[in-house]
């Protein structure tokens, strides 16, 4: 295992600005749209903004429908997921554990690739670039459903 990340969900800016510079090309980087500001990337990266406060009603749940959206990304079904929520929260009533599924659900939700103020298109710096260019289509926004 290298040094290199592959995939990045900085749900902050701190660790946006910390580990963006580690991805290499074919990384994906996920970020929450609202709270995190991309940086420079290197060519290759796709920087994918999340709709987080769309997608979770509160900032305790954005985690759990990251990871979701990743899943989809990497075609992993989200029952099994939904499946830990349940194990993992359970002591915490079922209140805790359907929040955690419903923010899941989300994330693998046509709101997670399409929001009303930002199109889910994930960035990735042009050739010699080290910063953001224009957007253009995702394919792991593709793989969501409609």
């Amino acid at each position: 295992m290298g040094d290199d990340l592959a995939m990045l969900i900085p749900l902050n800016q701190d660790t946006m600005d910390r580990h963006v510079g580690r991805m290499r090309a074919g990384a994906s980087v996920l970020y929450d749209r609202d709270r995190v500001k991309p940086g420079a990337a290197a060519e290759g990266v796709q920087l994918c903004p999340l709709p987080l406060s769309e997608l979770a009603k509160n900032i305790l749940y954005y985690n759990t429908a990251a990871v979701a959206a990743v899943l989809r990304l990497v075609s992993v079904e989200l029952k099994p997921f939904e499946e830990m929520l349940a194990e993992q929260f359970k002591r915490k009533g079922d209140a805790v554990v359907a929040e955690n599924v419903m923010a899941a659900r989300a994330g693998t939700s046509t709101r997670a690739r399409t929001s009303s103020r930002t199109p889910s298109r994930c960035r990735t710096p042009a050739s010699g670039s080290r910063s953001p260019p224009a957007t253009r289509a995702s394919p792991w926004a593709a793989s969501l459903p409609a």
